[in-house]
């Protein structure tokens, strides 16, 4: 009787869960401990089984996306960040809660990133020639012949 395939019986249930999980960030390496399969044998099947490729790369695509929505709200100073402030008694029970919405200062790194990679006048660009003159280098027979060799 054949062995049953790791793909039918350890990957294709949780194709959902799978998702989840890495779009949570957590690595393949440590979702293949969590289904009882080795590292490999998850990322071989991510990369021959159609299905299963399809959802690593929508959950990839995904967090793409959300990095870059992050990145540019931070450049511009949209991102906020929640503070929360809590106030106790002097017997240490909780006498106030205050959450504040902070909007962040726009982020003049994110901005540099993003327009170095989207325009071409803020590229990093060096001007590199590579041209070279022959008669610089000595030849073997140059060296042998001052060496008298």
């Amino acid at each position: 009787m054949a062995r049953p395939n790791k793909y039918i019986t350890n990957i294709e249930p949780y194709l959902k869960e799978i998702q989840i999980l890495n779009m949570s960030g957590i690595p393949l390496e440590r979702i293949a401990k969590m289904l009882g399969i080795a590292d490999s044998t998850l990322r071989k099947h991510k990369n021959e089984v159609e299905e299963f490729s399809a959802v690593y790369k929508k959950t990839v695509d995904g967090i793409v996306k959300k990095t870059e929505n992050a990145m540019y709200d931070l450049a511009w100073g949209n991102a906020k960040e929640l503070i929360e402030t809590k106030v106790y008694d002097g017997e240490g029970n909780l006498k106030e809660r205050r959450i504040v919405n902070k909007t962040i200062a726009p982020d003049k790194v994110s901005q540099f990133f993003i327009l170095t990679n989207m325009t071409d006048t803020w590229k990093h660009k060096a001007e590199v020639s590579l041209e070279t003159n022959d008669n610089i280098a000595p030849t073997f027979k140059d060296v042998l012949h001052e060496k008298d060799i």
